[in-house]
């Protein structure tokens, strides 16, 4: 059993983004975001988590990552850095700002800080404006997905210390 999220609207008919009403604009992030989140939850809901079984696909496009340079006339860069599992208020709102908790989250872990996504996004920014770095996931090497954190890691590399 699969699910397959490629599906989504584009609007604004060639118009350069700052031209397209913002209406419009909410339109397509309605669709392409909430859509693709109810249909997997649903899925996921009603199919995959009953039968223990399943492979979910996104299918992203490089659009959301582009600027049409061609159309806009301007040097502007648009790029993304996809920091992973990072100690930060984040999970400390996520884990209900339980000090407990959110410390229980990164126990055994060799912690991603914001500074380290904080010097990746400075790497970005410091290369020449000739190159233009469109998408970088940092993510702390015991990551292993999203909601995957392989503990093991930071044991080994402890031992090898």
């Amino acid at each position: 059993m699969a699910k397959i999220n490629n599906a989504g609207i584009a609007l604004g008919g060639g118009h350069r983004f700052w031209e397209q009403d913002v209406g419009d604009i909410f339109d397509i992030l309605g669709t392409n975001i909430n859509g693709l989140v109810a249909v997997t939850h649903f899925v996921l809901k009603h199919f995959m988590i009953p039968a223990k079984r399943g492979t979910i696909l996104n299918v992203p496009s490089v659009t959301g990552l582009e600027v049409p340079l061609p159309n806009m006339g301007t040097d502007i860069r648009v790029g993304a850095l996809r920091p992973g599992f990072v100690r930060t208020n984040f999970h400390y709102q996520r884990m209900g700002k339980d000090d407990e908790k959110f410390d229980g989250v990164f126990e055994g872990l060799e912690e991603f800080l914001p500074e380290d996504s904080a010097s990746a996004c400075l790497w970005i920014l410091q290369q020449p404006q000739r190159i233009s770095i469109k998408a970088l996931d940092v993510v702390p090497s015991a990551q292993r997905s999203l909601g995957v954190v392989g503990r093991e890691w930071s044991d080994r590399k402890s031992k090898q210390t």
